[in-house]
C-alpha cells in the first residue's frame, strides 16, 4: 500500500508526504523494508514520486520492490 500526501502529513518534527505500508512472511518484512529504504535514499526518486500525479510512477516503485523479492519463500 502506498499513499501521497500533496501537502505532508506531520510526524513529529517531520513531514512525510509518501507513507508506504507492508505485508510479508517471514523473512520478507526485512527485504521489503531493505528494498524500500535503498530506493528512498535516491532524492531525485523520491521528490518524483511525492509531485506525481501518475500513477504509473507508484507501479513503476513498488514493482521495484517486487522484484527484489522473486524467488523468496518467505523463509
Amino acid at each position: 500500500m502506498i499513499a501521497q500526501f500533496k501537502d505532508g502529513i506531520k510526524f513529529d518534527n517531520e513531514t512525510a508526504y509518501i507513507l508506504i505500508g507492508i505485508a510479508g512472511a517471514g523473512d520478507q518484512q526485512v527485504r521489503i523494508l531493505s528494498t524500500i529504504a535503498y530506493l528512498v535514499d535516491n532524492e531525485e526518486e523520491i521528490q518524483l514520486l511525492i509531485r506525481s500525479t501518475e500513477k504509473s510512477r507508484f507501479l513503476s516503485f513498488l514493482s521495484k520492490v517486487d522484484v527484489s523479492l522473486k524467488g523468496d519463500k518467505g523463509d
